[in-house]
């Protein structure tokens, strides 16, 4: 197949690709010729993959698993465990001991021989009280860590021998700044944020350039094509993570990694090679161990006995799932299964309307979750079908709605499966012209029936504890709306709100001329207050009757729309008011607040473009991260795809 056209960032492209439908997209190439060509096999059985090749170089790996779903070898490399789910072989490391008294999983020792991969020194690793890493040393190195009041990264800062190196800013998980003496780099990440995004806007000092990030489908990047589909980077891994030559698959040895130009790479997640240890946020990943250093605050499946070591990382199956936030692992088979699946039906005549589409879809993801959790009964995930089907039509009304699938000169990714996050992982390379929307619809389906519960726990059973329909008008009073946020933002930041209301609101804020809720056709607003011209961190919230009220899914996302504003205003606290008015402050408030309602699949689909998203990046780099949702602990309870 052969599809031409323009991307969304307005650059001209051509991709050929061939399918087989047993293991997924065989080749992808651009204008410059074939750069991948990968073949996937999965076992239908458990959702394992069984072997993955590199066709440009003809190199295969195969991987087998044991009884309890773990790895057990990898290209030619044997692991080995305990009953209680610790490594105690790893054929390229060593042989591992776990003889502290009282610690059952705390690995207390190694057996490496003459083996290079473990280096000689010591690592000290200090945490704060929130258990997030504070320091770490390592070889003279030293970086240090500071966070928000969510537990996000804000700030590294690595030095080496007592001298700062550089300083990292991460603002809102889509803008990263480092700092080197009076030098700097920049990178805005496009269309989603380090995980996520198909495109990248580079700054070294030369100016902006822009890239194309090619995922595979654990979410690792594999590729960074520039906008004339020249492959800049490329990067591969082993099994558990550790970076390798692309072209001999030889792992690289402590100190000799390849520079990360994004500073990125297996998952996503940040790597630290000074200290030979992957930052997945909450806790620190060694891929050489194939272990976090500290214990997970969560256990998954308490019926699993594998799940009550913490230490161990995604089940002891990297393979099949990834860990975005170093404490819940996500299972990668549900994806696998919705796009197999389709592509199955797809070729053999059976997808004629959207219809069977979205139903190849579902039933797709539900034989991958069933295939893949082994020991779960297949009649207990389809009797979820009905109430899947309508997320996964949603999801995929709004994918393909709003697709920014097209935007990829060289068709990434290696497989029919792409990308460890949902919404836009898949949609890297994957699609061009014609196939955006169908591949918005895909990922969209999928990610609506896999947060399908935990939305129904969310806004439904609000509707539920309100006694009201979702579709259906709600009580414009001040008491409902009081009840309503108690149910669905429970957590909002009510301590900084003075006036809540829908029946208070002065005249002004209803029919006046420029501030008006019915002369703007507003379902709601929100107003700072000030004292003597300075932000008190508080705020009026008004609500337009004849709007926000209009059903219980308009309340529920003009709601928690409002809310963004009260945070951003908690922010600007002992800010100048005058602030909100300089040029594109506003429109830079409403980017974020707009961003939160299309994460939640409301009405209001995010309108502003890479264009709009980089100049209020580059206006207001301080405000842009600071004033972003992602920082406010309350929104993240949120799915990202309702099913309405």
């Amino acid at each position: 197949m052969e599809s031409a056209g323009i991307d969304f960032f307005g650059q001209r492209k051509r991709k050929h690709f061939s399918i087989l439908c047993s293991e997924g997209i065989k080749s992808q190439s651009t204008a410059g010729g074939t750069f991948l060509n990968s073949t996937y096999r999965f076992d239908a059985s458990r959702g394992n993959l069984t072997y993955r090749k590199d066709n440009r170089r003809n190199k295969q790996e195969n991987f087998t698993y044991d009884n309890l779903n773990r790895l057990k070898t990898y290209g030619g490399i044997v692991m080995d465990y305990d009953p209680k789910g610790n490594i105690t072989k790893k054929g390229d490391v060593g042989t591992f001991r776990y003889q502290t008294p009282y610690k059952p999983y705390a690995l207390s020792g190694a057996d490496i021989g003459t083996n290079k991969a473990i280096p000689p020194r010591e690592q000290s690793v200090r945490y704060t009280s929130f258990e997030r890493p504070a320091v770490i040393s390592e070889n003279g190195y030293e970086a240090s860590f500071i966070y928000n009041a969510s537990g996000d990264r804000q700030k590294m800062t690595v030095k080496k021998g007592g001298k700062p190196l550089y300083t990292r800013y991460y603002l809102g998980g889509r803008y990263e700044m480092d700092v080197m003496g009076n030098s700097q780099k920049h990178r805005l990440y496009i269309g989603g944020d380090a995980y996520t995004a198909p495109a990248v806007y580079m700054n070294t000092g030369n100016g902006w350039a822009l890239y194309y990030i090619c995922r595979d489908y654990l979410g690792n990047m594999t590729h960074l094509v520039n906008r004339n589909g020249t492959v800049v980077q490329e990067l591969s891994y082993d099994a558990w993570g550790r970076l390798r030559n692309p072209e001999t698959h030889a792992v690289y040895l402590p100190d000799n990694e390849t520079e990360l130009l994004l500073g990125r790479g297996y998952t996503g997640h940040e790597h630290l090679p000074m200290f030979g240890l992957i930052n997945m946020n909450a806790r620190l990943y060694d891929p050489v161990l194939g272990r976090f250093l500290s214990p997970d605050p969560y256990v998954q499946m308490p019926d699993f006995s594998q799940n009550f070591n913490r230490y161990s990382y995604c089940l002891n199956n990297p393979l099949v799932y990834v860990d975005q936030d170093g404490e819940i692992a996500w299972f990668v088979p549900i994806i696998v299964g919705a796009i197999m699946n389709v592509a199955i039906q797809g070729m053999s005549g059976n997808i004629n309307s959207a219809g069977d589409f979205f139903l190849a879809a579902g039933i797709g993801s539900l034989a991958g979750a069933a295939g893949g959790f082994a020991g779960q009964a297949v009649a207990g995930s389809l009797g979820m079908a009905s109430s899947l089907g309508g997320a996964v039509a949603k999801g995929a009304l709004v994918g393909a709605s709003g697709g920014f699938a097209g935007g990829f000169v060289g068709g990434a990714g290696n497989a029919w499966v792409r990308g460890a996050r949902f919404e836009h992982g898949l949609q890297v390379g994957l699609v061009s012209g014609a196939y955006g929307a169908l591949g918005g619809a895909l990922i969209g389906g999928i990610s609506g029936g896999i947060q399908y519960q935990r939305q129904f726990s969310v806004f439904q059973k609000g509707c539920v504890e309100l006694s009201v329909n979702g579709g259906d008008p709600v009580p414009a009073t001040d008491q409902f709306l009081s009840d309503a946020q108690k149910v669905w933002y429970k957590d909002a930041p009510m301590g900084n709100v003075k006036t809540f209301t829908v029946e208070n609101v002065p005249e002004k804020h209803l029919i006046g001329s420029y501030e008006g809720l019915i002369t703007n056709n507003a379902p709601g607003k929100t107003v700072p207050i000030s004292v003597n011209g300075i932000l008190n961190g508080r705020s009026n919230v008004y609500f337009n009757k004849n709007l926000a009220f209009s059903s219980a899914k308009q309340l529920f996302f003009t709601m928690g729309h409002e809310f963004v504003h009260v945070s951003q205003f908690g922010e600007l606290a002992g800010e100048a008011q005058q602030i909100l008015f300089k040029t594109g402050f506003s429109e830079l408030l409403e980017f974020h607040a707009y961003s939160y309602q299309h994460s939640l699949g409301g009405a209001h689909l995010n309108s502003f473009t890479p264009d709009v998203t980089r100049r209020l990046a580059e206006k207001f780099p301080i405000y842009f991260h600071s004033l972003s949702f992602t920082n406010f602990g309350w929104t993240s309870s949120a799915s990202f795809i309702y099913p309405f």
